[in-house]
């Protein structure tokens, strides 16, 4: 899309939130060489990221409701590095675990964890440190 945009000469930041804060922008700004026809198509998709924006949070909303039922999701997430949304995951594939031995429920995070972008920042002692403590919070049979 910024490169779309420097065809008309209209130079965008670098970053995804400053691309968010700078899209709206670009349509409502008569001085730059946008057609009426590329200012109705930014407009729309703009609506449309919004649109799917919203969506998500409330999603993601769904999700932290359905941990905070259970009696494991929020002691899952009490682990560093794991969230509501990575405990109701791992909840998903393993269920309770009374029906999963430890090794299955730790298989289980090793995938999530691995799936999950946002945990690239934690040391790889500390990931082996999770997997662990998952296969510990396994209620008591």
């Amino acid at each position: 899309m910024r490169a779309f945009y420097l065809e008309y000469g209209v130079a965008m930041r670098s970053g995804a939130g400053a691309f968010k804060l700078d899209l709206p922008k670009v349509p409502a700004d008569e001085t730059n060489d946008l057609t009426p026809a590329m200012r109705q198509l930014v407009r729309s998709l703009w609506d449309q990221l919004q649109q799917l924006e919203a969506r998500i949070q409330a999603v993601a909303r769904e999700i932290e409701a359905i941990a905070y039922r259970s009696d494991v999701a929020p002691r899952l997430a009490t682990v560093l590095g794991i969230g509501t949304l990575s405990a109701t995951a791992i909840l998903a594939a393993v269920g309770d675990g009374r029906q999963s031995c430890a090794s299955d429920v730790a298989a289980a995070a090793d995938r999530i964890i691995a799936d999950h972008s946002t945990l690239s920042n934690i040391p790889i002692d500390s990931a082996w440190t999770m997997r662990a403590e998952c296969a510990r919070l396994r209620p008591n049979e």
